[in-house]
């Protein structure tokens, strides 16, 4: 093969990967954008309950501006997403989600304190455990498509901790198990010692003693 057949096999080469990685890149961005989408109704939807069940509690107000803020974070993430832009870019943007949420759980854990209709309590509980699963499956698919490692993973919900996933606040993470390998146990025998037989021989200074087994 001469040189600038070998440049020519090189060239292909780089790019076929290069159009398999964008490809590959394209598809995850339309992944996260969808995940975007749903994560947007799904804050809409835990807007209007709290809305409609909260208002009465002094945490409605600090729900509600947080629950705004998530709705604005899962905007930006479809624009981004909707652009191919940069994944590291997406990750700061996840990354910003899911404090968010750990810290809406928390305010949302709170109510049970404050007088409150038990039932919508419930579901709300319920529909922020839904934002917490879309929010994983964002993380995980940032993952899958780029190895881009984040911060740590948040507990109950679930990045990859959350082995060089995305560990999660408090949650975990996707860490490997340690593995224990058991050890055999050397069980020592017992040494016989025969008992000794001693004969003294002589008297005074000129005794001898012999030890006999």
């Amino acid at each position: 093969m001469n040189m600038i057949s070998k440049y020519s096999v090189v060239a292909i080469v780089v790019a076929a990967g290069f159009f398999s990685g964008s490809a590959a890149n394209a598809q995850s961005c339309a992944v996260i954008d969808r995940l975007a989408l749903q994560l947007d109704r799904q804050a809409r939807g835990v807007h209007a309950e709290v809305d409609a069940h909260f208002k009465n509690t002094p945490l409605y107000r600090h729900l509600h501006e947080d629950i705004e803020q998530m709705e604005a974070l899962a905007g930006q993430i479809h624009e981004l997403a909707t652009r191919n832009a940069d994944f590291r870019t997406m990750k700061v943007a996840v990354h910003d989600l899911d404090k968010l949420n750990s810290h809406i759980s928390g305010l949302v854990d709170q109510l049970r304190f404050h007088p409150c209709d038990q039932r919508a309590y419930i579901h709300l509980k319920s529909s922020v455990l839904d934002l917490d699963r879309t929010i994983v499956a964002m993380q995980n698919e940032l993952y899958r498509t780029n190895r881009v490692p984040v911060h740590p993973v948040h507990g109950g919900h679930g990045f990859p901790s959350h082995g060089g996933g995305f560990p999660r606040h408090g949650h975990g993470g996707f860490q490997q198990p340690v593995q224990v390998i058991p050890q055999p146990v050397v069980v020592q025998q017992p040494v016989f010692v025969p008992p000794t037989k001693t004969i003294t021989i002589g008297k005074g200074n000129f005794r001898l003693g012999i030890q006999i087994r």
